[in-house]
């Protein structure tokens, strides 16, 4: 189905959005899960089935990626207008055979996490980036800035749920990595395989 429907059955309100209070870090470097992130409280990562009333999906692997070049990009914000190509990618990166000075991209679709609990994302990015999952912002990273890393925790039941990444590049080149830990485990990036649309 199209992202917009699946995004309106299981977001919150904007207001009901808390606070990101991520702290920036080197990328390689790993934050602490409870220093500089976002607790999203258990209950709003109910799986997307769920949120939709029970409706069923066909899952495509890989996320919708849609590029957009109509800058300047200073802030994830600054994505707008028509994107000049629309793509599947199959992991969270930086797309193939585009110029990296002064783009936008939006990638979407749904992640599906294999058990219940606390995930920590963490999420570098050069320049700007936004990550939101189950309608709410997991991850702000937004703005031009060098490689940086920001991290944010969300309470998710096991299955698929709404998944959401903006990313611009102001110009100068760029970077884009998707990482996760589960329960304050090991760090590793996420897999292509959670990832569909």
């Amino acid at each position: 189905p199209p992202f917009g429907a699946a995004a309106s059955a299981g977001s919150m309100p904007a207001a009901a959005t808390p606070p990101v209070t991520g702290s920036t870090s080197s990328p390689g470097s790993t934050p602490a899960a409870s220093a500089g992130s976002t607790r999203i409280p258990a209950g709003v990562g109910a799986p997307a089935s769920a949120a939709s009333g029970g409706s069923t999906r066909a899952a495509t692997p890989g996320l919708s990626a849609k590029i957009f070049t109509a800058g300047p990009f200073h802030s994830t914000a600054d994505i707008k207008g028509e994107p000049v190509r629309t793509t599947v990618q199959d992991a969270v990166h930086l797309p193939a055979g585009m110029p990296m000075d002064g783009m936008g991209m939006k990638l979407e679709g749904f992640i599906t996490v294999p058990k219940t609990g606390i995930y920590s994302f963490y999420l570098v990015s050069d320049d700007g980036s936004q990550l939101h999952i189950a309608g709410r912002l997991v991850v702000d990273n937004d703005g031009l800035h060098p490689p940086a890393e920001r991290s944010g925790q969300v309470a998710l039941a096991a299955g698929a749920h709404v998944f959401a990444l903006d990313y611009i590049d102001g110009g100068g080149g760029g970077t884009l990595k998707l990482s996760y830990s589960i329960n304050g485990g090991p760090v590793t990036e996420v897999p292509a395989d959670w990832l569909t649309h």
